[in-house]
């Protein structure tokens, strides 16, 4: 059951971002986000509360403006549009919080396992899985057989690791999450300071995604070293859950 769960998070441990860009079609559709003001992202101190690490309270909107790029064997086909992330419900397993996130607007993530993401705050730890099985699973587990829906953990400092056990001890550094650096960050949505640049690297691709405390992800990006497989994501706007 563990191996089987573990499997299936390796598939959607990157819900928010990572996107199946091999043999579908895509269309092109045009975007003009409006630029908000710009934000600045809350400084990440010792052990903050989930609201004001990433706040996924239900009423919550981080809008994308997106582009992807694919070949399928069909020939280059370029899609660009508008993607948001709704924070939806929140409900207990136990006294645990799990929040309820959903994908809209992306051309070729359409089912309930492709769209719904539930996030679960566990100790130091944020993880992401696509049922609320696997929540209520991983809760039960004290989040063993999980390792690989990790997408946070708190306090962030540079070249903290996460992911699968029987990585985190390559010598190239591969296959696990990193957090690179910190930075500075220019979106659509303003300014943001103090973000973390995560990225995960494997021989051929790479995903990397900058994470600013107080609103959340602000950029995506996939690259695959073979082909002309691309996506970007820039935040265009966040509406913060109400109080």
């Amino acid at each position: 059951m563990i191996q089987q769960s573990k499997s299936i998070i390796q598939r959607a441990n990157l819900l928010l971002f990572i996107l199946p860009i091999l043999g579908c079609g895509l269309t092109s559709q045009s975007a003009a986000p409006t630029i908000p003001a710009a934000i600045t992202a809350t400084p990440l101190g010792e052990g903050p509360a989930l609201p004001d690490l990433y706040p996924l309270s239900s009423g919550a909107v981080w809008t994308y403006h997106a582009t992807t790029d694919i070949d399928d064997g069909s020939g280059p086909q370029h899609w660009e549009g508008s993607i948001t992330e709704t924070a939806v419900e929140t409900t207990l397993v136990g006294d645990q919080e799990v929040y309820h996130v959903q994908l809209a607007g992306h051309p070729t993530r359409t089912t309930p396992d492709q769209t719904d993401a539930y996030y679960v705050p566990f100790r130091d730890r944020l993880y992401s899985v696509p049922t609320s099985d696997d929540a209520a699973r991983l809760i039960a587990t004290d989040g063993g057989g999980y390792e690989t829906a990790q997408i946070l953990a708190w306090p962030l400092e540079v070249d903290q690791a996460w992911g699968d056990p029987q990585m985190m001890n390559r010598e190239d550094r591969q296959y696990v999450w990193r957090v690179e650096a910190i930075e500075s960050v220019d979106t659509l949505a303003g300014h943001f300071d103090g973000c973390y640049h995560l990225a995960f690297r494997t021989n051929p691709d790479d995903t990397q995604r900058w994470f600013c405390p107080g609103t959340g992800f602000v950029r995506y990006e996939y690259h695959h070293h073979g082909s002309l497989n691309n996506e970007v994501w820039e935040l265009a706007s966040f509406s913060a859950p109400a109080p």
